[in-house]
């Protein structure tokens, strides 16, 4: 009975304990069911994009040796990733109304046309040629003759109608030439104009072809620029831009996608073309053009002054030009899309401004100026007067978006006429572009001029650890420095300050400092700039202490006067030794395919595939893997050095850089030896780094691609042999065109900056945003590691 008692207490005591914890349960739950929602941020951005005109003005250069247009504008963004402002002098009034031929009884080969031509509205909106798709006129043949002057006309009709050739009011002059002398462009969808296109598709030979429509065969390479890649003609005197291709005729133009409306992908495709061409107006003929960069970034705004160069220039700057450019037209694009591309609904704005270039005078300054250094400047006023008058310049320099730096005030004169001097100038400037402004004393422009700092090169030219004294080379454009003032300090201690003097900056830590272990990590703070200067301490050689050397002597001479005092008591023994016979070179012939054999064996031995070898690995690869009579081949440098000379006169290697791999990788590979010899010098360089890197042809997106700390970088080889000859661009990414050497680099970019072609220009502004970098393989550190 006790028992039972004491079991039935127990259950009891078990029976409050879980109703008290499943009451707590639901008081939690209760609870947690009125905590509130997690606050989400909300980011309240509107999208902005707007510009406006703020100054123009033009700059000499080099000596007067040339002239730049310059624009200084003002920009507002906000909750775009970038703003790009590409600025145009054109020589001709963009178009300001948009039309389309009528293409339902006239045309040939045109495929959907109707949704090609709402595709060509639709586009044409989203790139903000026009603000809807009923702005686009339709016009039939009797129409055409009341179009406004300075217009687009788009044609998709697969080949020109035959009214286009006919002469109108009793007249010499065709349709296609009347519309053509009002300035009309005229967008061109079709084949040559050896044929034409009747009411109801009908094809006839053209009778009355126009000399300036001559045209030939051609295929166009693809490109980034247009979906389009089928073209068949090329204007006999005109010019391409990616797939298209275009003449400037009398007042106007005929851009030509020389083939069917089917021959795209879509009408989609077609119409996303057309429109771009249309909002790019890459046909009208430019005095100037020059791109400014803003990054910006989605969630954030942005606003200020923006100066932009026109130096890509199509004309040769002097005096009397300055009507012609005057006479001409500032077309400003402004957009958030890197590749000028319909996506995520990116805007585009477009502004049109009159050009107001004039010049009171003249300044003649070197393209470079070394900070500190004495440089002469040739000052012209023109006072346009015959008697004299006071003048009272001072010479100013701004940035590039003309935030005044400094002013330096020039001697009263009085003069007239065109009056000239020459004053010496000691700038101390960062590196950067500037632009010096010739001014009156109401700040009056007479003239402008552009100049640019070299990057300033650090380089330790003397390191005593032991003292803790250092002295650091410094130098801008390869000239020493002097004269400019600084403050220093090492590895966040000891700071000091001083002058440079003859292009060495001195520096002394205090006396009683310990002693630097490892890197040197210098701070420097010159021009207005801090400068970064890590230099790596070589290992220290073995020092003996001057007492053991005492000691040492000491012993020496102890030692000589025990032996030769007191000589020992010693038995002389003699050995006759014979004349040994002189030994026998034995030459060793190698046939060419045991030398090129161990390139294979060395590459297979450090697992590696198409690398072209060093003298120095051919001599080792020789060593380790052939032998005669049982012996290894012990190679001298001469030697192999006459061993390759000859198999690369035979054509059996092929050679660049001392570096030499076998002809035969060559067509394995499917790569020259440029490609395999940049590809090999990348290698050594981010084994040495440890960085992990993908092998060759490995990479379906790049040459060679790195990971580099968690990101992802790209890496495109500049040889003929790469597979991407369109460059790969990745959002917060950095693509790198790696070059054999540094003259290589130099070519290119000599080129590059003389080319305006679309894709270059499209290239220009990646690489002006960091988004593509430029490498020397001889001296890759501008890779980020």
């Amino acid at each position: 009975m006790v028992n039972f008692k004491k079991i039935l207490a127990l259950i009891l005591i078990m029976v409050i304990v879980l109703v008290g914890i499943f009451g707590y349960i639901a008081v939690m739950l209760r609870n947690a069911s009125s905590i509130p929602a997690p606050i989400t941020a909300v980011h309240n951005v509107t999208t902005e994009l707007y510009s406006s005109m703020i100054s123009q003005n033009m700059l000499f250069y080099n000596q007067n040796s040339s002239a730049f247009p310059y624009s200084l504008l003002s920009y507002e963004a906000a909750n775009v990733p970038y703003a790009i402002l590409n600025v145009s002098l054109l020589g001709s009034l963009p178009p300001s109304n948009v039309y389309m031929l009528n293409y339902s009884n006239d045309c040939f080969s045109c495929g959907n046309a109707f949704a090609a031509a709402s595709a060509i509205k639709n586009d044409l909106v989203s790139y903000g040629v026009i603000n809807s798709g009923a702005s686009v006129g339709m016009l039939s043949k009797p129409d055409l003759t009341t179009i406004n002057n300075d217009s687009l006309l788009i044609i998709i009709n697969g080949l020109m109608p035959s009214y286009m050739f006919e002469y109108i009011n009793g007249t010499n002059e065709t349709m296609l030439q009347y519309l053509l002398n009002r300035g009309t462009s005229i967008i061109y969808v079709g084949q040559s104009f050896s044929r034409l296109v009747l009411p109801g598709g009908v094809v006839v030979p053209n009778s009355n072809n126009l000399p300036f429509l001559s045209t030939f065969s051609t295929s166009l390479p693809k490109t980034r620029t247009f979906y389009f890649s089928n073209a068949t003609f090329g204007f006999t005197s005109g010019k391409t831009y990616g797939t298209a291709s275009y003449a400037n005729i009398f007042n106007g133009s005929i851009i030509a996608f020389s083939n069917y409306l089917n021959s795209w992908g879509s009408p989609n495709e077609a119409g996303s073309d057309i429109a771009k061409a249309a909002a790019q107006e890459f046909w009208i003929p430019k005095y100037a053009s020059g791109i400014g960069f803003i990054p910006v970034g989605n969630y954030n705004k942005s606003s200020g002054n923006i100066g932009i160069i026109l130096n890509q220039t199509g004309f040769a700057y002097n005096p009397t030009s300055l009507p012609k450019l005057n006479a001409g037209y500032l077309r400003v694009a402004l957009y958030d899309n890197m590749t000028y591309n319909i996506t995520n609904a990116s805007i585009y704005r477009y502004y049109l401004y009159s050009p107001n270039y004039s010049i009171n005078g003249s300044i003649s300054l070197p393209a470079a100026i070394i900070p500190g250094a004495s440089t002469p400047a040739t000052l012209e006023v023109f006072t346009k007067s015959s008697i004299p008058i006071s003048i009272q310049p001072h010479l100013s320099i701004y940035t590039l978006n003309m935030s005044r730096v400094e002013t330096l005030p020039l001697q009263f004169f009085s003069a007239y006429g065109n009056f000239t001097f020459l004053k010496y100038i000691t700038l101390r400037l960062p590196p950067g572009e500037y632009i010096a402004r010739l001014e009156s004393f109401s700040n009056m422009q007479y003239a402008a001029a552009l100049f640019q700092v070299p990057k300033i090169k650090l380089s330790m030219s003397n390191a005593n650890f032991s003292s803790n004294v250092y002295n650091i080379a410094v130098s801008s454009g390869g000239i020493p420095l002097s004269g400019v003032n600084y403050s220093i300090s090492v590895n966040g201690l000891y700071k000091s300050s001083g002058v440079i003097s003859n292009g060495t900056l001195y520096y002394a830590l205090p006396s009683g400092s310990p002693k630097i272990n490892g890197n040197a990590t210098f701070a420097i703070s010159m021009l207005s700039r801090n400068f970064t200067y890590v230099f790596v301490r070589p290992s220290s050689a073995i020092k003996i202490s001057s007492q053991y050397i005492e000691l040492a002597v000491v012993a020496i001479i102890v030692l000589m006067m025990v032996t030769l005092v007191r000589a020992p008591n010693r038995d002389e023994f003699y050995i006759d030794v014979p004349n040994l016979p002189r030994q026998d070179k034995i030459p060793i012939k190698l046939k060419p395919n045991e030398v090129i054999g161990v390139f294979d064996k060395l590459n297979s031995y450090y697992h590696w595939k198409y690398m072209p070898l060093s003298k120095n690995e051919v001599r080792m690869a020789i060593a380790t893997n052939l032998r005669k009579n049982n012996m290894p081949i012990n190679l001298t440098y001469n030697n192999v050095d006459v061993i390759l000379s000859q198999l690369v006169e035979k054509n059996e290697l092929v050679s660049i850089d001392d570096l030499y791999a076998p002809k035969a990788w060559i067509d394995a590979s499917k790569h020259d030896i440029e490609y395999l010899a940049v590809f090999k010098k990348l290698r050594l360089y981010f084994v040495s780094h440890a960085l992990i890197f993908s092998d060759l042809d490995a990479s379906t997106v790049a040459d060679m691609t790195i990971v580099s700390h968690g990101e992802k970088l790209y890496v495109v080889i500049f040889s003929p042999t790469s597979r991407f000859k369109n460059i790969p661009v990745y959002a917060n990414s950095i693509t790198y065109i790696a070059f054999i050497n540094e003259d290589r680099l130099e070519e290119f970019k000599d080129s590059l900056y003389s080319n305006v072609s679309p894709d270059v220009e499209q290239l220009k502004l990646y690489i002006s945003a960091g988004m593509i970098r430029l490498i020397d393989v001889d001296n890759p550190d501008g890779i980020r590691i």
